[in-house]
């Protein structure tokens, strides 16, 4: 990303919690924003402090929003809806404006429900990933999450749908695109992924059919595929 676009959204991953693990694009993201928006909590506001000089965060327009973690349908929508307010006002004076979260913005984050709202509005969003927790955690503990054959699934303690992530599949490309071309048939699924995600030479695939027609032949593919509701 070398340009910066205004009415966009930009969603930040600030990592686990360490300074030290956040990216070099998410703080260059950061410091190019006139706006940051963030959950009211002192560790994101902690991590600015830690990551951003006096004089840079002084620059900056510091918007907390409260999202409370409540079973309450209606106090949580409430309260989406009024975080997308501050922030479509302030897109729509055109300004730099960055989303702010623990963790990566793609994995249980409250910056979906955002995306999806100010994407209705008539904005863009970008993501700007972020490191995980629970990478953080397997490198904090001196442990390995997965090799070889292992499987990882990442669940909430009270899950519904599954969402898998396919890596490295370049031998056995053909026999998981069929498979899943299979499950397609039989129940609704979202198929995307990429290959050489980063590089010069990234191709991106946003549904299966693109898939199966240009099966991608490097090792460093991803495809993820999240179960729908019928």
């Amino acid at each position: 990303m070398n340009e910066f676009r205004t009415k966009c959204l930009y969603g930040v991953g600030l990592g686990p919690g360490d300074p030290e693990l956040i990216t070099l694009k998410a703080l260059r993201v950061i410091r190019a924003s006139e706006v940051l928006v963030a959950p009211s909590s002192k560790r994101v506001l902690r991590i600015l402090e830690q990551i951003l000089t006096p004089e840079e965060l002084a620059q900056k327009k510091v918007e907390t929003v409260s999202l409370p973690m409540n079973a309450d349908s209606i106090i949580i929508e409430s309260n989406y809806i009024g975080a997308v307010d501050i922030i479509c006002n302030q897109l729509e004076e055109s300004k730099t404006v960055s989303y702010l979260t623990i963790g990566d913005p793609t994995l249980y984050s409250s910056f979906t429900p955002i995306r999806k709202l100010v994407e209705t509005k008539g904005y863009d969003t970008e993501i700007i990933n972020g490191i995980p927790s629970f990478l953080a955690v397997a490198a904090s503990c001196n442990e390995t999450l997965i090799y070889g054959k292992e499987r990882l699934e990442i669940l909430p303690s009270n899950y519904s749908h599954n969402t898998r992530v396919y890596m490295k599949n370049k031998s056995s490309i053909q026999d998981l695109l069929s498979s899943l071309e299979k499950e397609s048939s039989e129940h609704p699924i979202k198929v995307f992924g990429a290959t050489n995600c980063g590089y010069e030479d990234e191709k991106r695939y946003h549904n299966l059919e693109e898939l199966i027609s240009d099966p991608p032949e490097s090792y460093f593919t991803t495809i993820i595929v999240k179960e729908i509701d019928d």
